[in-house]
Order: structure tokens, then sequence, then C-alpha cells
């Protein structure tokens, strides 16, 4: 009651949302009964979608869901009421007795588009919503309910793309618009290697401004149904406020003017010339706005530059801003160097580089060490017998390399490539005990020619040549961003990955291989390795 009046002096609608019938792990652990399979449940402790829902055949079920919302809805003045209705596996609808007592009992028998699990979703859908509206509120969800029929009263948010939204449209539904492509502000908003972990994804601010909510393909007549547009942020790889605010400002602002501006007067240019007074205000109220990264032109950014002669680097931001930097350890300041075209190295340097806003508020420090090296000479594969990597499997929960360092592996085998290592996680199955296990992959790979390469991996260690080359120890193994590069001469070169198993950030590594990935200096992308390099 205090958040909603304290929204509501501030002229802001407080909207509820109560999940059904996925995204209920947490309700389920409390009251398996709701479920199919009667439990016992724990709260996720990892990002994901689970296959355990509410059950659609027990009466129950839906005395429950009434109770709640009996008891939320008086709180909101809103007369919307948000249900979710997104990513809810059936797998447990199919093979649930009751449920599938329901299907018979309704007579649903599937259809080309839809199954009778998809269809029985839009039985649940619509039995809340005839809840929602004895209590006088209109029900909002994700596009999927859209799956076997819509509620007669329903608003469909349109997550996936923008199809969700034009079929609601046509069907004579309101719709907000907010694709995933456009308005979700867990995405990056600059290149990857350089910020911090997010859900992925690349949504700058202008692709954010550039984004019209009334689709071109829907007819004149059916534009009323757009009723606006809502952007996202989903929190599973923010840790504090700091870094929720970093993202969402300030594409809020561009999401602003792409709901309330008419089209023909949208005006980039414009609107980064007025940006410069409105993060002036965001100072005034302490707001950690996003301040454009200076990140590498043309290819993948990386912190550490190695090369055999000279290096040019090139650089470039989201936004027009200005660019300084030092070469001699010191901090940028407004008085620095300016960056202006690109920049020369013939000896080792540590490069630091800093944006300036108008307002001459200067943004975070991007280090980047140069290295002159001499190519790594190869080496004779020695004690060779089999092909591929070799594969020791770590059996228990390892927080740290140290974990594993004095133990002794409980399984050896050879794999071709490091994605086919063993003790993988289906994806979205949380890990159990037993679960966990490290893996120690070596071997060698075979550099085709003199060059300076580039390796990225989410593996906790990667080692060439005896020598420690990438370390994400303790990071979030979202995406990689501790890419190093080498000078390697053509031939082989001994290769040593250590995946750990815990989990960091909510992202289980177990749902992945240790898989690496290389590019030659003069390569603008990445490939992974395949067994051509591990032969």
């Amino acid at each position: 009651k205090e958040i909603v009046a304290y929204a509501k002096e501030r002229f802001i609608e407080v909207i509820p949302e109560i999940e059904l019938p996925g995204h209920a792990v947490a309700v389920l652990a409390a009251y398996p009964q709701y479920s199919c399979t009667g439990g016992p449940f724990d709260v996720r402790h990892v990002w994901g979608v689970s296959d355990d829902i509410f059950c659609a055949g027990n009466d129950s079920t839906f005395s429950f869901i009434e109770d709640i919302i009996a008891e939320v809805a008086p709180l909101f003045e809103s007369e919307y009421f948000h249900i979710g209705g997104d990513e809810a596996p059936k797998v447990r609808w199919e093979k649930c007795p009751k449920c599938q007592a329901r299907i018979a009992e309704l007579g649903i028998k599937g259809d080309a588009e839809h199954s009778p699990e998809e269809q029985l979703q839009s039985y649940f859908i619509k039995r809340v919503e005839k809840m929602l509206l004895a209590h006088g509120k209109k029900m909002i969800g994700w596009d999927e309910i859209l799956e076997g029929g819509l509620a007669p009263s329903a608003t469909v948010m349109s997550w996936r793309g923008e199809k969700g939204g034009i079929a609601a449209a046509n069907m004579g539904h309101d719709v907000i618009m907010t694709p995933g492509e456009w308005l979700y502000f867990d995405h990056y908003q600059c290149d990857p290697k350089v910020y911090p972990v997010a859900f992925g994804g690349y949504t700058p601010l202008s692709k954010t401004y550039g984004y019209n909510p009334v689709p071109q393909e829907l007819a004149q007549s059916r534009h009323h149904y757009i009723q606006g547009v809502q952007a996202n942020i989903w929190t599973e790889y923010m840790y504090n406020e700091d870094q929720v605010e970093n993202r969402i400002y300030p594409r809020i602002l561009a999401l602003s003017e792409i709901a309330w501006s008419a089209l023909a007067k949208k005006d980039y240019p414009d609107f980064l010339r007025r940006l410069d007074n409105q993060r002036v205000r965001l100072d005034m109220h302490d707001i950690n706005y996003y301040i454009p990264i200076a990140e590498q032109d043309s290819v993948p950014s990386c912190d550490f530059i190695a090369f055999t002669h000279d290096a040019t680097l090139k650089f470039k931001t989201t936004e027009p801003v200005k660019i300084v930097y030092t070469t001699d350890g010191s901090e940028p300041v407004i008085e620095s160097a300016e960056y202006k075209d690109s920049l020369l190295f013939e000896v080792n340097t540590t490069l630091k580089l800093r944006s300036i806003l108008a307002s001459g508020k200067m943004g975070d420090i991007r280090t980047i060490t140069l290295e002159r090296q001499k190519y790594a000479p190869a080496t004779e594969k020695t004690n060779v017998v089999n092909k591929g990597l070799k594969a020791e499997y770590y059996k228990g929960l390892a927080r740290k390399i140290s974990d594993i360092d004095q133990s002794n592996p409980i399984e050896t085998e050879y794999v071709s490539v490091p994605e086919n290592i063993k003790y993988q996680v289906h994806r979205y199955d949380e890990p159990t005990q037993d679960d966990y296990y490290s893996t120690v992959l070596t071997g060698y790979i075979n550099i085709p020619e003199n060059d300076v390469y580039y390796f990225s991996s989410l593996a906790d260690e990667v080692w060439i040549d005896d020598k420690l080359l990438i370390s994400n120890e303790g990071e979030v193994k979202r995406n990689a961003r501790n890419d190093k590069s080498i000078a390697l001469a053509k031939g082989y070169h001994k290769i040593k990955m250590v995946r750990l198993s815990a989990t960091f950030g909510g992202m289980p590594p177990l749902w992945y291989g240790a898989s690496i990935s290389i590019r030659a200096s003069g390569d603008k992308d990445f490939e992974v390795m395949d067994e051509s390099y591990f032969k």
C-alpha cells in the first residue's frame, strides 16, 4: 500500500504480476500440492526455465490462485493485472494423469498449430481471466497466451519480437510492444568484451531510439490497438542498484521519446544534443548512467594486445564523445591527449582511455596492455597415442583451481573437441550434488601460420605452452570478457583448459562444454576451434 501510494503521488501506476502457470517453482517449493508431481522442490538458484509448473488438472490449484488474486487485487488501484503466461513448458502436463483427464473432460483434441497441452494453457488462462473480471481487473499476459486461443479481454505484451503483437491487434486486442531486439535493457549497450556480464544481445541507445512501436505490417485500421511500449530490465546478472541504473539510463530516455513523440518529430542527432542536458539532471539525482566506453573499431575489443612488429589500434564509441588517453600508466584527465584517429605502438605500453561528456564528467578508465612478442616456437608432440584432448574428471564442487590441484581424477578419456566432455547438465536443469564434476583438458593445438592469435573461452583457465593465458576464475560464466592474444609460430603448441564445476551468479558452467574460440590478427570474427585444431 505504501509503494502504491508513493507511486501515485508521482503519477505512476503500479501493476502487479502473479506469474502462472510457469515460473512458479518458488510457489511450488512452499505448496507442492499444486504441482503435477507433488515435489519436493527447491527454489531455483540458477537462471532458466523449469519444467515444473502449476497443475492444470487440479481444481485446488485454481482455488489457490483465486485466493491470491482476492488478496492482491484490492492492494492495487490499477485496472490492469498481469498474469505472466510465458515460458511454461508442457512436459509435466503431458505426463500428468490429472492434466490429461482435464484435456479429455474438455474434449481438447489439438490441431496443426497447437498441441492439446497448449490449448489446455488457454483454458487455464481463460479461467484465471474470469477471476480477475470478478475483481474488476483487466488481464495482461505475455504473448504466449495467444497459444491455443486468447482470453476475450486480454491485453498482450509482445516480447518475442513483433509477431505476437501483430496477431493480437489483428484479433482486436490491445497490445503493449516490448520486443527484446529493441527494448530489453538487460542486453549489452556496447561491446560485450568491455562491459559487465549481461544476459546477451546488443541493444545500444541508437537502436532503442530507432524503434517504432507500430509495426509496418499492421494495417492502419488496427494501429489504435497498440497501447504503448515497455522496456524490460531482468536482473539475473545485476548485483546492485548501480548496475541496474547503468543498464536503464540513458536508454529509458529513448524509451520515453519513442512512446510519446510523434514519429515524424523523432530526430536522433537532436536527441543526443538534448541528452547532454538530461545527463546533468541525472547527476543531480546521483543516477549511475552509462557513459560510452572506448571499444575497438571493426574487431572485438581486447585488453591484452600482443604484436610482433607494431600494433595500430582504432577506437569508437556508441555515442559521439571525446576520448582522452595516456601511455605512461597515469590516469587520463580532461587535459590528457585526445584520441583523434588511430594509435600506433612499437614498444610495450600501458594504454589508458577515458570518455568525457560535454559536461566534463568522465567515464570509467579502460586499460589495455600492449606487449611486443616473438613468435612462441612450436613443439613436437610427445607421448601422444590418442587424437584429440585428454579429459580428466574430478568429482565434487570446486569453486577455485586450488580445490582440484591436490586431487586425483576419478576418470580419464579422450575427446575430439572440448565441447564433448562428459558430465554436462541439460540446459535449464539445476545441477544437483551428484552433477558436480570439474574437467581438466590437456593436449596440443595445431596453429596454421605464424601470427598473433586471439583466444576467447569461458573455461576457468586456458594455458598455452605452459603459460597462463586466460583466467575466468570466480567470474560469472555467461560471456567471455577476458580474451587475450599471443604470438604463435606455425605448428603444435601445448594447451591446457580447466572447467570448474561451481556456479557463479546463476549461470552453471555445467550447462556447456569447455569450448575455445580463436581469431588471427587479421580476422574480424572468432571461430570455435574444431577437430582440425586438435588432431
